[in-house]
């Protein structure tokens, strides 16, 4: 998900549609999970490993999905931090993939490391 103009934008706003599409007005009015999408589009955009390919960001209740396929692990963990350093990210759902892996991305806490799941009696679940 992320929160284009599209052409007509401005006219329901009121004004005209075309060059003049006031931006700061039409970002005024998303909602905070389309603010955080617009932010991690920009932070991802900055990163030369990440600029130029495909990544879906999707965003709910502050948790950031990130769905596509990067060129290496590292181009993930690189997406994955620069994407937890946002204001308002409570969490990072990687599923993100690179050439080659064969198994589900796994998942990181906010520090990075591997998120361990398990089971009441804490032993781990399969």
């Amino acid at each position: 998900m992320y929160p284009f103009p599209r052409p007509g934008d401005a006219a329901e706003a009121g004004g005209s549609a075309g060059p003049d599409l006031d931006i700061t007005a039409w970002i005024a009015r998303l909602d905070a999970n389309e603010r955080l999408a617009e932010l991690v589009v920009q932070a991802l955009s900055g990163d030369r490993q990440v600029r130029g390919r495909y990544v879906d960001v999707a965003v709910q209740n502050g948790v950031v999905t990130l769905r596509g396929e990067l060129d290496s692990d590292s181009a993930r963990a690189a997406a994955r931090q620069r994407v937890w350093t946002l204001p308002g990210v409570r969490d990072v759902c990687d599923m993100l993939t690179s050439p080659g892996q064969t198994s589900t991305p796994p998942e990181f806490d906010r520090t990075g490391l591997p998120v361990r799941h398990t089971g009441p009696d804490g032993e781990p679940s399969q």
